[in-house]
């Protein structure tokens, strides 16, 4: 089908580069497909994955062939696409082509969509996006080809890529006639560049604006807005730390040119959740990171379970494993567990995408006592979570696997499937005449409700098995010394425990009278009987204060709710103690960000993690702050001024209409060493600071604001 052009600007324009998508090499055997290939013309060779071998009546193109290119949502970023695998010299002026979304009036309607181009000077190893355009729906005035203009205008070796992200819907789009100019030398500010370009990161990402024009001045927006002379931060040599899902806009200035065009990179993170409740009730498909603290539980092939105070959930690792922390049952799990949030027949899961942090010990996750018409009347509650349903009955059966893997019990009137879900318990034959005990985890089948033992020690009878120990007082933090007492509710049972992180045998300490614990340690413990089976291996850690140990780092502010950006400043009482930070939710570790200056919060929700080391130390706890932004331009942080900047001694804070509540002087590890008496002039003598770097918090009626001054 041809589309009809009102106007054609390209034949206006000195096209030093045209591909028409015409040579015999785009209508090759197989071009029917969305499959990768090269495509050699007259010009060069192009990476295509687009159909070009136009056979449909729904295809639109100007001679006799176009690019097809789709954006379905199962699609990976730029797999549909018209790349150049040459470099273009004298650079890129303008980029243009021609677009039209697919269909018809009468057959299936596509929303073309966003199409993206990128250029790249440095042969395709970095991408910059030059802008994209949205393609309307066929019956709102697609069925015209439209063309696309983009001012790129960089010199050198240059090539450009067209392409399509997945996208939800039908978005399929043909693209035509790609004309691309010299570059010329204007009287414009050239395009800002950022690195990395924009994409998809599950680690935060440090990233560098650079702008070719010599002298110019840059400003970038996080929020969305388009970049001003008054709108946006002015970006100097420190990278911008991005760690959420952020849409960066920039644009350069230079007094006597014109300014440059906007530049826009978008950078997707994991969506933040704070624990596993809030996992399964977010929409599915997307990639989430459990900012929260999650207990380990159990682990057999892909299925891995954990647990929080909200809540179960299995995580189903790749036939590859990407989870290759290993972990004891109690194992706390800190920094994060990443991955695409699915339901499978009802189930809620985890596919990881990034491993998860090594443990650290807890306490022993024991099966949760529950009837079977409790489990049944609250099983949502309690999927995924381990459980201990008593004196059950089994329909007579041996377990197998598949659909020969389940077999009903019964408890009273109740009803449900005990399931060899981990193929752990083949070959296990039931007695229908003797009442069981049933340990497992909790997993709907659609409609069905199982019970699924990790292995045949969890089906036992009554009396057969040693009660687990129980420790008093529990694990967890304490400040003194604490007595602790292990008993067991078997009776004539005989404990061993042991507190080096070695699991309890027969050969080990006897339990006979309460012992005391001063410093942390882990305690396991084990039940024995003669003619009885052991019991589970549990175990306590008790965590007291250490000498040795950092402080623990602190906020200010700390977290909560601010209507406008927020900087943090982040200090230590351990001096000389360098600290560490994510944005992310991550543990900190020494490959982090290195704390030096107040750390700018802006638009959402941002978990900060602090951490702090120093030789022959311990490295202390980590400390965690919520900050939740809603991002605006407020015309009251403008009337706050400090000067003069650099100062040799006199500082004067111009406050303008504001109300001054309190000013705070740090030096650049966050320390404070001046809290001066308010002024009627707000001029405060700095003459004994040393020079250097110090940042004035200056706390308003309106809200803080941090100034950087420089003392010489």
């Amino acid at each position: 089908m041809f589309c009809s052009i009102f106007v054609n600007a390209q034949s206006s324009r000195n096209c030093e580069l045209f591909e028409n998508i015409e040579h015999t090499a785009w209508g090759g055997t197989g071009y029917g497909s969305y499959n990768n290939r090269t495509v050699t013309d007259n010009l060069g060779s192009w990476s295509v994955s687009a159909v070009t071998q136009m056979t449909e009546g729904s295809d639109h193109y100007l001679d006799t062939r176009s690019a097809r290119l789709r954006g379905n949502a199962g699609d990976t970023v730029n797999i549909h696409r018209i790349e150049m695998l040459f470099d273009k010299p004298n650079g890129l002026g303008t980029v243009s082509f021609y677009y039209c979304s697919y269909g018809t009036n009468t057959g299936t309607v596509h929303n073309g969509g966003v199409i993206y181009l990128d250029y790249s000077t440095n042969g395709g190893t970095i991408w910059t996006n030059a802008g994209s355009v949205t393609a309307p729906k066929w019956v709102d005035g697609g069925e015209v080809m439209l063309e696309a203009t983009f001012n790129v205008n960089v010199p050198g070796n240059a090539r450009i890529k067209i392409y399509k992200k997945a996208q939800t819907g039908n978005t399929t789009v043909n693209i035509d006639n790609i004309c691309i100019t010299d570059f010329t030398q204007t009287n414009t500010v050239a395009t800002p560049t950022f690195t990395p370009n924009g994409g998809n990161y599950l680690t935060p990402q440090q990233v560098t604006i650079n702008c070719a024009t010599d002298g110019a001045t840059i400003r970038y927006t996080t929020n969305g807005s388009e970049p001003t002379e008054t709108n946006g931060t002015v970006y100097t040599t420190t990278p911008i730390n991005i760690s959420s899902t952020t849409t960066l806009k920039a644009k350069a200035w230079k007094s006597g040119m014109e300014p440059s065009s906007v530049a826009t990179a978008v950078y997707t993170f994991p969506t933040p959740v704070a624990n596993i409740a809030a996992f399964k009730s977010a929409p599915t498909g997307a990639v989430y990171k459990i900012t929260g603290d999650v207990t380990f539980v159990y682990r057999t092939g892909r299925y891995i379970f954990i647990k929080d105070e909200t809540g179960g959930l299995m995580i189903y690792d790749n036939a590859t494993p990407v989870i290759t922390s290993t972990y004891n049952n109690g194992d706390i799990i800190s920094g994060g567990v990443i991955g695409t949030h699915g339901i499978f027949n009802g189930l809620y899961q985890l596919v990881p995408s990034v491993n998860t942090a090594e443990g650290t010990p807890g306490t022993t996750v024991l099966p949760k006592v529950v009837t079977m018409a409790e489990l049944l009347a609250n099983f949502a509650a309690y999927e995924s979570q381990l459980l201990l349903i008593e004196s059950v009955t089994f329909e007579a059966g041996t377990f197998g696997t598949g659909a020969a893997g389940n077999i009903n019990i019964h408890q009273g009137s109740d009803e449900m499937i005990c399931r060899n879900h981990f193929g752990n318990i083949t070959g296990y034959e039931t007695d229908p005449s003797k009442p069981y005990h049933v340990a497992g985890f909790a997993i709907p089948y659609n409609a069905d409700r199982e019970i699924c033992p990790r292995n045949t020690d969890d089906i036992f009878l009554p009396g057969s098995v040693v009660e687990a120990p129980q420790f008093s007082p529990a694990g967890g933090n304490y400040s003194e010394p604490v007595t602790v007492t292990i008993t067991c509710a078997t009776a004539g049972a005989k404990i061993y425990y042991t507190t080096d992180g070695t699991d309890p045998k027969e050969t080990s300490t006897l339990f006979t009278t309460s012992f005391t614990i001063a410093e942390t340690t882990t305690v396991k413990a084990r039940a024995f009987h003669t003619d009885m089976t052991p019991s589970v291996i549990v175990s306590a850690t008790y965590k007291f204060p250490n000498p040795d140990q950092v402080a623990t780092p602190t906020f200010s502010p700390q977290g909560g709710t601010f209507t406008s950006k927020v900087s943090v400043i982040i200090s230590c009482a351990t001096e000389g103690a360098a600290i560490y930070y994510t944005l992310n939710g991550n543990t900190p570790t020494e490959q982090d960000i290195l704390y030096n200056n107040p750390i700018e919060i802006a638009e959402g929700t941002t978990i900060l993690k602090a951490k702090a080391f120093k030789n022959a130390m311990e490295p202390s706890d980590v400390a965690s702050a919520t900050y939740s932004v809603s991002v605006g331009i407020h015309e009251w942080e403008t009337q706050i001024n400090v000067f003069p900047n650099p100062t040799t001694g006199q500082l004067t804070i111009d406050n303008g209409q504001l109300i001054i509540n309190n000013v705070e002087i740090f030096d650049v590890y966050g320390r404070k060493i001046l809290v001066p008496t308010l002024t009627v002039l707000r001029s405060y003598d700095l003459t004994v600071f040393q020079p250097g770097v110090y940042f004035v918090k200056i706390s308003t009626e309106k809200g803080i604001v941090i100034k950087k001054i420089i003392k010489n």
